[in-house]
């Protein structure tokens, strides 16, 4: 059992686009607040998921797991190095990392960096991070490289989440992660692909409303349109049964312009009153789901609290 398998439920600070960035503090503190003990710190348009980290190490007493983190923008010793500084502010038992492939769109357009092989880094990553918190010296030559480093930090162990959808990226989950993290899936995508990792914790992040206003479902809706035409989430809503508007959004049709229909967002998220949202979380526990993340909504709800309150 890993530290954040005491947490069945987590939040996980949205970067509702729009949004003010300083919300992810309102955020964390309406977790705390509602007796939820975990929040996941990801990276989207505006916070350093690090630096964001950092701040929420000494704000709160919550369990963080930083990531998924795209293993095409940070090196394994940039990320260990992350890893030991929250470990050192917060406690090595109060700290996790997340991996992904991210999007060519993310690594090569928006950082210039290389985006193949993604899997193989997402496995070299894993192990150089954990080789180099437990105090090792890197000597790592394959499709990454790093030589001659060692932390001038305490030795530690990490929980390494992985986030995968495709087959290949869910074989390297199988053989190196700690968790899977998977995100806007359905219930049955989510039990399926946690039969792919036996035996490890699984992670589903899931888009919580309570009682949402208007803006909150339109805000919603235009965030799952930035994800239609990406690799894995695109294949996840065409099997879910939406390839009409994904087939749109990859022939190039703006976001502002796709129809998501509601189907859509109820398939991969929990809207609606207090037992609506509980009774959509608990079909993600029901086939095999261990931790859900919460993505609360926060328009008309700050910070999320009406939402985080009902499903802690």
């Amino acid at each position: 059992m890993t530290a954040a398998d005491h947490h069945p439920v987590a939040a996980v600070v949205p970067y509702w686009l729009g949004r003010p960035a300083l919300e992810a503090l309102e955020v964390a503190r309406a977790a705390e607040a509602a007796g939820i003990g975990a929040l996941w710190v990801g990276e989207m348009l505006s916070f350093d998921a690090f630096a964001l980290g950092g701040a929420l190490a000494r704000e709160t007493s919550l369990h963080l797991t930083v990531g998924p983190l795209a293993v095409g923008v940070r090196t394994p010793v940039g990320i260990a190095m992350g890893v030991a500084s929250l470990q050192a502010l917060a406690g090595p038992e109060r700290v996790a990392v997340a991996l992904g492939a991210s999007t060519r769109a993310v690594t090569a357009g928006w950082h210039g960096r290389d985006w193949t092989r993604m899997p193989a880094r997402i496995a070299e990553t894993a192990d150089v991070v954990r080789r180099v918190l437990a105090g090792e010296r890197t000597g790592h030559h394959g499709v990454l490289a790093s030589e001659g480093f060692r932390l001038g930090m305490g030795a530690s162990e990490v929980e390494v989440a992985v986030a995968a959808f495709g087959r290949r990226s869910l074989q390297v989950a199988d053989e190196t992660a700690d968790r899977l993290v998977v995100n806007l899936v359905t219930p049955a995508q989510a039990g399926r692909l946690a039969e792919a990792v036996p035996g490890r914790p699984v992670t589903a992040w899931v888009v919580g409303a309570v009682d949402p206003s208007p803006e909150a479902v339109e805000r919603i809706r235009r965030q799952v349109s930035l994800y239609l035409a990406a690799p894995g989430y695109g294949d996840m809503f065409t099997e879910a049964g939406f390839g009409d508007v994904v087939d749109e959004a990859r022939a190039g049709r703006p976001p502002s312009e796709l129809a998501v229909p509601d189907a859509l967002l109820h398939a991969v998220a929990a809207i609606g009153s207090a037992d609506d949202v509980r009774e959509s979380l608990d079909a993600y526990r029901a086939v095999g789901v261990t931790q859900v993340g919460v993505v609360p909504a926060t328009d008309g709800d700050p910070g999320g609290a009406r939402t985080l309150a009902a499903v802690a």
